[in-house]
């Protein structure tokens, strides 16, 4: 979807324009997706959502020591209200960034 759910999805969830994280072009493995995401997110807390997180996706956010939420969609479904209260929920127990670095994992 890359830049199409700034276009699609922002305005009707009320979102500023996000930035997009340029990804393979063409048809690619889901695994390709892994050195781009974590090369922009660095060590910043993340919530990938994505209809094809695969083992490498899983394995890198295991070891991850900023907060990480990986999320399944269904690619019929899409994104949900259900998922979004996910989101706003696990967002809302990130650590403040004034306060101290702290691990928190979620799958």
């Amino acid at each position: 979807m890359g830049a199409e759910a700034n276009r699609l999805l922002a305005p009707v969830l009320r979102l500023p324009q996000l930035p997009v994280i340029s990804l393979p072009s063409g048809p690619f493995e889901p695994r390709e997706k892994v050195p781009a995401v974590a090369a922009y997110v660095g060590s910043r807390p993340v919530a990938w959502i994505d209809d094809a997180l695969t083992t490498e996706a899983r394995a890198w956010a295991d070891a991850r020591a900023a907060p990480t939420l990986l999320v399944d969609i269904d690619p019929a479904e899409g994104l949900s209200l259900a998922v979004v209260r996910r989101l706003l929920a696990w967002s809302q127990g990130l650590p403040n960034p004034t306060d101290s670095p702290g691990r928190r994992q979620q799958h």
